[in-house]
């Protein structure tokens, strides 16, 4: 084993000891609807989304592991039945809420597929988080070697909305966000060292390409740690 898979498999149950006892099936959702995919107007919705949850509903979301669905469709046609807790351009948030509360959405559109791969070149998003400049910049990284647009819209979705609800990103922030191939090398090494969890928001799951092996996703520091509980 790796020194890197070392690293994956001890980080790993650090998300469920934050999320605490979970709530399972009964747990919050959200839903995003996606028209159009634009990555600094997806990463930008996101965090503003994450940002406006009622303190409440973000720690049952947390708790169910910031479950989200991606539905195709068009966020201003769905908005006259299931309005939005928050849009971007071709992008719109429903939730959290009760998982039951969302069914009547997702029975009404289909699963976005987004198969094409998620290329998306070498410059970084740079987001600038609405607020007044808090002078903390954060960094992040998703790895997107044999990853598709609807699984990159999973992972990424995961690492923001946990950075968000776990005090990382905040208003007047500056995010930095990588697209690369693969999560390696001495800086990856060094920000999975127990000792900087608490600024490091992690994606790390199993690998469907390499069945039993676990693979970090994304990855984002920050100089901001996170609230004492």
């Amino acid at each position: 084993m790796s020194e890197l898979d070392e690293l994956l498999t001890a980080a790993a149950p650090a998300r469920l000891e934050r999320a605490g006892e979970g709530d399972g099936e009964h747990g919050h959702s959200v839903a995003v609807v996606v028209d159009e995919l634009a990555p600094a107007v997806f990463v930008r919705g996101a965090i503003d989304f994450a940002l406006g949850i009622a303190p409440e509903d973000g720690r049952a979301w947390l708790r169910a592991f910031t479950r989200t669905i991606f539905l195709a469709g068009r966020p201003a046609t769905v908005a006259l039945r299931f309005p939005a807790a928050s849009t971007g351009e071709g992008l719109s948030w429903h939730g959290p809420a009760p998982a039951g509360q969302l069914r009547n959405l997702s029975r009404l559109l289909h699963a976005f597929e987004g198969a094409k791969p998620a290329g998306f070149g070498s410059e970084p998003v740079v987001v600038h988080v609405p607020g007044p400049p808090s002078g903390t910049s954060t960094e992040a990284a998703v790895a997107c070697a044999g990853l598709t647009i609807a699984e990159y819209l999973v992972h990424t979705h995961h690492l923001l909305a946990e950075a968000v609800l776990r005090g990382l990103i905040g208003p007047g922030d500056t995010l930095t966000l990588h697209h690369r191939d693969d999560l390696d090398g001495p800086d990856v090494l060094a920000a999975l060292a127990p000792g900087r969890a608490a600024g490091v928001q992690t994606r790390i799951t199993h690998d469907p390409r390499e069945p039993g092996r676990l693979r970090l996703f994304a990855l984002l520091t920050s100089d901001r740690k996170e609230p004492a509980p």
